[in-house]
């Protein structure tokens, strides 16, 4: 509406003997406005509210004109935002194009009522009761338009015929609640909800009456209230938000729990009921309860409550690590295998994509890394949750191992220990290495190891490499850094050892790769740490009930892809782990469903290497018939080999390449 009246007063004045410039556009003072969305990862977005109308709005409601649902979504939407003006003709469009009437009718009405046109909206109303007779909602609107004349008596009498259609109409029930209130004080009240309660399939005036009784403190016919609405399940989608929230809101808190959880169904229920009994969990700490409801809203894709869920994530994390415990164990009963990874750790969950990623030459020189020892101070060996030095001597090698395959002709080989159905091993580090050398010298030709200590919150990291045809050390790296250096001095590091094993190509080995800029290289050698971890646990070396912060480990490369948008890496990472978490199983999964999906369609806009991986996101969600066609077209097209191979390790094997002790596993 602005805009047009704005195009019609965008001319030049009238000619006279004098120049006068043209009249200034009108403008909505609510332009300025910030309107806060969320695009498909769950992010909190704010734009304008003249950028959200010109650049959202508008253009979803020209590209979903003919689609009902998606049209009466975006029409409440937009009313909610406050731009009715832009929704006259979408409402009297959706009357036109949906089947279902009382739907549409209702909601063009109401965009007419916002902008005060009310006999253009009775009229709208009462074209829908011609259509399908008389209906609860239709008549409490009419009442509206009845009471905004001043025909408070007829308004009155409308609201109770639609009671008595429908007698859960919420905004009407309150009206009709609150004007006897006003009337005739708390007696009324009562006496208004107790009317509606003997209408046929009652249930939102019951419970009305029991947030009254809990305001007054009389718990015990509250709750008797609310297990006879819930003992007869004709209750709406809606009533167990009123429930949990008014339980809630009363201190009631326990009590929420044992009536809300064994009925909530969010296939049918409101979820934001869901978010009230997940507030519950975390109030009492019950993070077992918690962390399995967790998971099922997650997989709703909720975007606007998206941030809140990965804070009650965190939360009940913090508790589980709270009651977590140190455990010793028998050294001599532990089976320490050592698994070797010879392609960057993230490639692992891709079924080796030799088409996309290129690999080494068998016959080039073979670097092996082994995991850092840690100089540490304590008696025995126990189970721990894994820290930063144990996550540093991981995945340090890691990302050392990948730099040497990126940059490098030759071949890498990380060999990584670990107790069978436990996890990676931590050991200390040896004062002498010749028995160490002596184990590995027949695996390559240089073989890099080292120590890492915490002093202080610093690390000190010493890096050796030892060349097994010379029988010596060629290199001696080391630094010490705080977390917040470490990026640097990693770089730095990575630079001296590739120096020693005969310098860097000018061009990485798959084109387009990256190396992490300084201020993501922690979080990257995180994301190793958790590929690791979920390649593991795919193989089951590591039992995937051990898995602490699951969802954190699955979701790290995706926050990297978003934090690093044009690398190629973290994409390809997150679709691994994504891989990864379907062969073991995790009941995580589909909640990353929506995200994955948002991922793909952004690494297609870009063209992103990521984005030929589809088959991977295929496979992971169960998506059979893509499979299919995918193996179809590769016959019809005549794809390579090693596609057509690929894919088929893709359909018909669930374990991935990993090895262990030399002998493929999974």
């Amino acid at each position: 509406m602005f805009k047009r009246l704005m195009e019609r007063l965008s001319g030049k004045a009238a000619p006279s003997p004098v120049a006068t410039p043209a009249p200034p556009q009108l403008k909505d003072p609510r332009d300025n406005e910030l309107i806060k969305f969320y695009d498909g990862y769950g992010r909190e977005i704010q734009i304008t509210r003249a950028q959200w109308r010109d650049k959202v709005l508008l253009p979803n409601l020209k590209s979903n004109w003919d689609v009902p649902d998606a049209l009466y979504n975006l029409i409440l939407s937009g009313m909610k935002d406050g731009e009715a003006a832009e929704l006259v003709d979408a409402g009297k469009h959706l009357c036109e194009i949906d089947p279902q009437v009382e739907r549409s009718h209702v909601t063009y009405g109401i965009v007419l009522m916002k902008l005060e046109r009310f006999e253009e909206a009775e009229a709208v109303f009462r074209l829908a009761i011609s259509s399908v007779g008389e209906t609860g909602v239709l008549l409490a609107n009419l009442a509206k338009i009845e009471s905004q004349r001043g025909e408070h008596i007829k308004a009155e009498a409308m609201l109770w015929q639609a009671l008595k259609l429908d007698p859960n109409l919420d905004n009407g029930l309150m009206w009709w609640a609150m004007t006897h209130k006003d009337r005739e004080g708390e007696e009324g009240y009562v006496n208004a909800l107790l009317r509606v309660t003997a209408l046929s399939d009652s249930w939102r005036a019951q419970l009305y009456l029991a947030r009254h009784y809990l305001q007054k403190g009389e718990l015990g016919i509250a709750r008797a209230i609310y297990e006879e609405v819930l003992a007869g399940s004709k209750f709406g989608s809606d009533a167990l938000v009123t429930i949990s929230g008014d339980l809630g809101n009363s201190g009631q808190v326990p009590l929420m729990i044992e009536l809300v959880a064994p009925v909530l169904d969010l296939q049918k229920h409101d979820a934001r009921a869901g978010l009230n009994l997940l507030q519950a969990y975390l109030q009492l700490r019950h993070h077992v309860e918690g962390e399995a409801l967790l998971s099922k809203l997650y997989a709703l894709n909720m975007a606007p409550y998206k941030q809140h869920l990965d804070h009650c994530a965190q939360e009940f994390q913090r508790i589980r690590d709270e009651t977590y415990a140190p455990a010793p164990v028998d050294e001599k009963k532990l089976e320490v295998v050592t698994v070797p990874f010879d392609v960057p750790i993230w490639r692992y969950g891709l079924r080796d994509p030799s088409w996309l990623l290129r690999n080494k030459d068998p016959g080039a020189k073979k670097i092996v890394f082994l995991t850092l020892g840690a100089r540490i101070h304590g008696e025995g060996v126990q189970t721990q949750r894994e820290n930063v030095v144990g996550r540093l001597s991981r995945t340090l090698p890691l990302y050392l191992a990948e730099s040497v395959h990126v940059w490098t002709d030759h071949q890498c080989l990380t060999m990584i220990p670990v107790v069978r159905g436990g996890g990676p091993v931590l050991y200390g580090a040896p004062d002498d290495d010749t028995q160490t050398i002596k184990s590995f010298e027949g695996t390559g030709d240089f073989i890099v190891l080292g120590s890492i200590e915490e002093r202080e919150e610093r690390w000190h990291v010493i890096l050796r490499v030892w060349s097994v045809e010379a029988a010596d050390w060629i290199s001696r790296e080391e630094f010490n850094a705080s977390l917040t250096e470490l990026g640097r001095e990693v770089l730095l590091l990575e630079q001296r050892m590739l120096s020693a094993l005969g310098g860097a190509r000018s061009t990485p080995l798959d084109a387009g790769y990256e190396r992490p800029p300084e201020n993501l290289l922690d979080p990257y050698l995180t994301g190793l740490g958790q590929s690791l971890m979920l390649s593991l646990v795919a193989n089951r070396l590591v039992p995937k009930e051990t898995l602490w912060g699951e969802r954190n480990l699955i979701e790290w490369w995706l926050r990297m892809a978003l934090s690093w948008p044009n690398a190629h890496v973290p994409p390809m990472a997150y679709l691994a782990a994504i891989s990864n978490a379907g062969a073991y199983g995790s009941k995580l999964l589909e909640e990353f469903r929506g995200r994955t999906h948002e991922l793909m369609k952004d690494n297609g806009r870009m063209n992103s290497p990521a984005s030929k991986l589809a088959p991977v996101v295929w496979k992971a969600f169960g998506m059979t018939e893509e499979l299919e066609k995918a193996a179809l077209a590769c016959v019809e097209e005549g794809r390579s080999d090693e596609y057509r191979q690929w894919l088929d390790r893709l359909v018909h094997h669930p374990g991935l390449p990993v090895q262990e002790n030399g002998a493929e596993v999974g």
